[in-house]
């Protein structure tokens, strides 16, 4: 197998583990942020949309800067950091005692996550370089 086929299929297994992963606790984030004392419907709507929203907007601000950082020092690092990251965060919100330490966590999570675009530029250059012959410059 070519050496960016294999780096496609190791990256796509692991993206869909950790998807998978994250999206299995996000339906249960109103049940959760009831047993951290919000008992108000409209306040338990209104912080369960800002917690779901924070990590992809916390990853879309700092994306810029998580692809400026791999290209200077290393593609896959970028990669294991994001899934590192987001098995830390993830693992550490079950210990939140407000929705404030909540929302913190998955701040923290989008900042430092932000698993696809790493991992989609990881296996495109794997591929590029090892598909086409480069042209002189």
């Amino acid at each position: 197998m070519a050496p960016w086929k294999r780096t496609y299929w190791v990256v796509y297994a692991a993206n869909l583990i950790v998807a998978l992963g994250m999206m299995s606790f996000l339906p249960f984030f109103p049940s959760f942020l009831e047993e951290l004392g919000v008992h108000d419907r409209a306040a338990v709507q209104r912080w369960s949309g800002i917690t779901f929203g924070a990590a992809p907007l916390a990853a879309a601000v700092m994306g810029p800067v998580w692809g400026s950082i791999g290209d200077r020092f290393s593609r896959k690092l970028m990669v294991l950091r994001s899934m590192l990251a987001i098995t830390l965060f993830v693992g550490a919100m079950g210990f939140a005692r407000t929705p404030w330490e909540l929302l913190i966590l998955r701040l923290l999570q989008g900042v430092f996550s932000g698993f696809v675009p790493p991992s989609v530029t990881l296996v495109s250059v794997a591929a590029c370089s090892c598909s086409s012959p480069r042209s002189p410059a």
